[in-house]
């Protein structure tokens, strides 16, 4: 797999910037690493969201991986 050019576009990060995503992702875990996997893009109001996380979460569709 080739590298991500996180200085082109979309990201257009400098130097601090892509140090900053480099130690942020060496300093995962493998379980926090999995994780990332599965972060929601959320819409709507927070409570909403979180409603509806649980919702999913008791019908097991997606399992609680954060605790």
């Amino acid at each position: 797999m080739a590298p991500i050019d996180l200085a082109a576009a979309p990201f257009n990060l400098d130097d601090e910037a892509m140090a900053w995503v480099h130690a942020t992702r060496d300093s995962l875990t493998p379980r926090d690493k999995l994780a990332q996997l599965f972060v929601l893009l959320a819409r709507g109001e927070p409570d909403e969201v979180l409603r509806a996380i649980a919702r999913l979460q008791a019908r097991r569709h997606y399992p609680c991986l954060f605790g």
